[in-house]
């Protein structure tokens, strides 16, 4: 791996990744575990370390390295097929139920009086420890890229042109299990049939079990009784029943059709269509582990804010390793949280270690590195993929946290960086999905096909150039967006 110092950092070392409403306090913790070479190895097998860039919520990974983990990845494909999937989904739910007992066991410190500044500085530590033990797993990302070539290679074989070989890629590009958000999309759709009287308390019930999808990468609030009881608001019955009834039947409908269009396969392809699926559902359940802690963990970390004097929002500008020194009185943070609430930048270069820019500096370090620039040309069109086909038209809403869900209404066109289950009262709204990120095995692409919409996604640019209120044209069957004022 060749050194390459931050200043020296050019465009051709790095390759844009996404736009992530992601602090500090998570980005630090799960980037430390991607590159957590003793773990990569034991556990995955793999020995590249992929190093990023993060310039706020914008994510950049060093080329060079992501071209040897993706060969890397493909080796492990061709070598050890389904056995090393299964095996990778196997630890990773299982580290996934462990970092959900460490969250549960460091979440009790918010009703222990004797645990003080000094306690909580030790078991931030061992959480945030916990945590980098179970990212590991989040290199699942590197698996994308190789997955979507083995795919096109695969339905090439058995199809006679484009369209079909298109056809056929979206039929077996499907997780094989439903996500948690799909399981609360049915029990929402119930929710619609629950008499009057009972629906407070199935209710409660329903945010109980399924709360904690509000929240991604420590931002964002557990969803609430209320919040469940809104959603239902001009929820029609009849709709939502039958809404449900169809899904049930497209599902069933949908394993039919893959059993069918797989079943001339070589039972070598079929081993690769089951990898396929069983990937696109670990991307996403993957995240749903981090998002579920980052829940679980709220209330002892807005305790430790309070401890701290600083608000929830500052505190997540600091990395666990910061919040732990600060709290034995050993980091003046309080200028770092301020600097950071503006502007922060983080050189993650190998496991514990990474530099971190903040405030003005960004800003500096940005104009000597322009293509750092996130800033986009208009355009009266561009295009991406299609997540599931068909076409729209309708009025955008930029949509990056939960908090802008509150603004959207039925009917308008969801544009964000990539979906992701708390912005679930918004997909069940929207008449279509455009993203900047994505591919098969994205969640917009999961959501899509589930709810039947259609989808756009990849365009690399859509929340640059589009703002609130454009009037645009989804064309889902060519993958075109076309800005109509």
């Amino acid at each position: 791996m060749k050194k390459i110092d931050l200043e020296s950092i050019q465009e051709s070392d790095l390759t844009y990744f996404g736009e992530r409403a992601e602090p500090p306090f998570g980005s630090s913790a799960i980037i430390s575990g991607m590159q957590n070479r003793e773990l990569s190895r034991s556990l995955l097998g793999l020995e590249t370390i992929v190093r990023w860039l993060q310039v706020n919520h914008y994510f950049y990974q060093f080329a060079g390295d992501l071209l040897e983990i993706e060969a890397e990845v493909k080796n492990k494909f061709d070598v050890s097929n389904n056995q090393y999937i299964n095996s990778l989904i196997e630890q990773c739910l299982q580290a996934g139920d462990k970092l959900r007992e460490v969250s549960l066991l460091f979440r009790k410190y918010v009703g222990d009086k004797s645990a003080d500044k000094k306690v909580l500085a030790d078991a931030i530590l061992v959480y945030s420890r916990a945590l980098s033990h179970y990212t590991v797993f989040y290199q699942i990302t590197f698996f994308e890229r190789p997955l979507v070539e083995f795919a096109e290679e695969l339905v090439k074989k058995y199809t006679a042109n484009k369209e079909e070989a298109q056809k056929l890629y979206d039929t077996i590009s499907v997780a094989d299990r439903l996500t948690t958000a799909e399981y609360e999309q049915d029990d929402f759709l119930r929710l619609a049939g629950i008499r009057e009287e009972e629906l407070p308390i199935v209710a409660e019930n329903h945010a109980q079990k399924y709360g904690w999808l509000g929240v991604r990468y420590f931002i964002g609030d557990a969803w609430t009784k209320e919040t469940v009881l809104k959603r239902l608001e001009g929820i029609n019955k009849t709709k939502a029943l039958h809404e449900l009834e169809i899904r049930l039947a497209h599902r069933k409908e949908r394993e039919q059709k893959i059993e069918k269009a797989i079943s001339s396969f070589s039972v070598q392809d079929k081993h690769v269509v089951d990898i396929i699926r069983k990937v696109v559902y670990l991307r996403t359940q993957r995240g749903d582990f981090v998002h579920e802690s980052a829940a679980i963990v709220r209330p002892v970390l807005d305790k430790i804010a309070q401890l701290l004097n600083i608000s929830y929002e500052g505190l997540i500008c600091l990395s666990a390793d910061e919040v732990s020194t600060a709290l034995k009185g050993e980091f003046d943070y309080v200028s770092h949280v301020k600097n950071r609430l503006e502007n922060f930048l983080i050189y993650h270069v190998q496991g514990d270690e990474y530099r971190i820019l903040e405030g003005a500096e960004v800003v500096s370090f940005v104009q000597s590195h322009p293509f750092l620039d996130m800033t986009k040309d208009a355009v009266t069109e561009f295009s991406g993929k299609t997540g599931y086909a068909g076409c729209a038209r309708g009025t955008v809403k930029i949509i990056k946290t939960g908090k802008d869900v509150e603004k959207f209404e039925r009917g308008d066109i969801l544009v964000t960086t990539m979906t992701t289950s708390n912005l679930l009262p918004a997909l069940e709204k929207a008449s279509a999905f455009v993203t900047d990120e994505g591919g098969i095995t994205c969640h917009a692409a999961i959501m899509a096909r589930e709810m039947r919409k259609p989808c756009v996604v990849g365009t690399k640019i859509a929340t640059h150039v589009l703002k609130d209120g454009d009037i645009v044209e989804v064309n889902a069957d060519t993958g075109v967006v076309k800005i109509v004022k």
